[in-house]
């Protein structure tokens, strides 16, 4: 059974703490994570951390949602609601090294 988590970000730097932190999580437990942008009309960005685990123990979504708590807000968003949104602005998903190397073709152009 997967189960997701999605906490909004209050910056990139937090965000990508969470991809660095979980990296190290076993590769059969996360099946997906990345970050998605979500740009307000004014311009604002929105950050969001997402996380899809494959059949997490109780011991396992603990440790990842307090990742998550101690860096954003839990919020009743889905992964879904993100990628449909028409605010969207990117979305970087995978481990660490490929949603930096995201980030910084984002900076470049």
């Amino acid at each position: 059974m997967r189960v997701e988590f999605v906490h909004q970000m209050p910056s990139v730097k937090a965000a990508y703490r969470v991809a660095l932190e979980l990296d190290d999580e076993a590769p059969r437990l996360i099946f997906g994570s990345g970050i998605i942008l979500l740009i307000r009309q004014d311009g604002t960005p929105d950050w969001y951390f997402y996380v899809d685990l494959e059949d997490p123990r109780a011991e396992d979504k603990g440790r990842i949602l307090g990742v998550m708590d101690r860096a954003g807000t839990r919020t009743d968003q889905r992964l879904d609601d993100l990628l449909l949104n028409p605010h969207l602005g990117a979305c970087f998903s995978g481990d660490a090294k490929r949603v930096a190397d995201g980030l910084g073709e984002l900076v470049k152009g």
